[in-house]
């Protein structure tokens, strides 16, 4: 009897559910708390105490086991020992595992089985795993290296395009421009607020919903940007399904809540990789992460 707790650290938001043995659900979020703007163990301990806060005899009635998945575990994280170490003492529980959030994402996905996942949300990152248990990572650089696709791309490319119809450069950016003053201000200021701050990823993905609300309403640079999404995120699908990985690619993150990303990103994947099938994620990350925790206590960590 007791708690499975599974945490999905992302860009610009945390989540949190504990699931108990009898069937109850609780269930938190720390907005503004992701790996960008608070740090991993920063976000972690946010959004744990928010889900203590919500059921504070949860430590009391017994944790079987925790998992979770933060962005930056897999290239970033320092000190991953020790983090776990303190969250099995703070829970009370020997099975604490953290992971990548692409691997939370894909046993949530595709639920441990072969096969490819690309996720889109902040960032974007494919994750692929053969027959042989091998993985296989593309892109997920972050958004000064990479990340092609995923929302803080999408709102770079939308403010740049902004920037050059407010100098008089190009003139097909107005729209863009005009909704990113609503949403941000001054163009003047933009610099400041991107440069100036830890959680500038999470400032550039708070302008793709816009970008895809333009496009649905047919504004060619809108559209342009989120085509281009799709087409990143098919091809590093495509370049995450090699050798015996099965031609099975899931997808899943708000990116592609954006008709024109998803329609271009199903076309493109066709166009390069006919021979594999496009599928929904099966489940979230935050349900992923709930697998790993689940596997942990049993000591299957595959």
């Amino acid at each position: 009897m007791g708690w499975l707790v599974g945490i999905d650290v992302g860009g610009s938001t945390s989540r949190a559910r504990a699931i108990h043995t009898d069937g109850r659900v609780v269930n938190a979020v720390a907005r503004g708390l992701g790996a960008h703007a608070a740090g991993m163990a920063q976000a972690i301990d946010s959004v744990l105490d928010a889900l203590v806060e919500m059921h504070p005899t949860l430590v009391a009635e017994g944790v079987r086991a925790l998992g979770a998945g933060s962005s930056g575990f897999g290239t970033l994280a320092r000190g991953i020992p020790l983090l776990q170490s303190r969250l099995a003492t703070r829970l009370c529980t020997a099975h604490v595992s953290l992971a990548a959030d692409a691997v939370a994402a894909h046993f949530g996905a595709l639920g441990g089985e072969p096969g490819a996942m690309i996720a889109a949300g902040t960032g974007a990152i494919a994750l692929s795993l053969d027959r042989e248990g091998h993985w296989r990572r593309v892109d997920g650089w972050g958004h000064l290296l990479g990340d092609a696709g995923g929302a803080a791309w999408i709102g770079q490319q939308a403010l740049a395009a902004a920037l050059a119809a407010y100098d008089g450069r190009d003139a097909s950016g107005s729209r863009l421009l005009a909704r990113a003053t609503d949403l941000l201000g001054d163009p003047f200021g933009w610099p400041s607020q991107v440069y100036g701050r830890d959680d500038r990823a999470g400032v550039l993905a708070s302008i793709a919903i816009a970008v895809s609300d333009e496009a649905d309403a047919g504004d060619a640079a809108a559209t342009e940007i989120v085509s281009a999404a799709g087409r990143a995120l098919a091809g590093s699908a495509a370049a995450a399904v090699v050798g015996s990985v099965p031609p099975r690619v899931a997808w899943t993150g708000g990116v592609f809540a954006s008709r024109g990303v998803r329609a271009t990103f199903v076309a493109e994947l066709a166009r390069r990789r006919p021979d594999v099938e496009v599928v929904e994620a099966a489940a979230s990350p935050l349900e992923g992460s709930l697998m790993i925790a689940s596997r942990s206590e049993s000591g299957n960590h595959g």
